[in-house]
């Protein structure tokens, strides 16, 4: 939350500085674009190796009743 707050308040100095400096402002709006890449990038990194965990799982536990049921009979 913090950082939503800091990354506003620095947008809003930007766009208020624009006239001096446009570079500026680019240059930070590029940053927070950059930042945005890099979190979805983890994230989506994150969340397939959870698939993969859960597909491990599930493969283990079919094989496992299987094993169960051929020794039964």
């Amino acid at each position: 939350m913090n950082d939503n707050v800091d990354l506003i308040s620095r947008l809003f100095n930007s766009l208020y500085d624009l006239r001096r400096n446009p570079e500026e402002t680019e240059n930070i709006i590029e940053d927070e674009r950059g930042k945005s890449v890099e979190m979805k990038r983890k994230f989506l990194n994150f969340v397939d190796k959870l698939r993969r965990k859960n597909t491990e799982r599930k493969r283990i536990k079919k094989k496992t009743k299987e094993l169960k049921s051929s020794s039964i009979v």
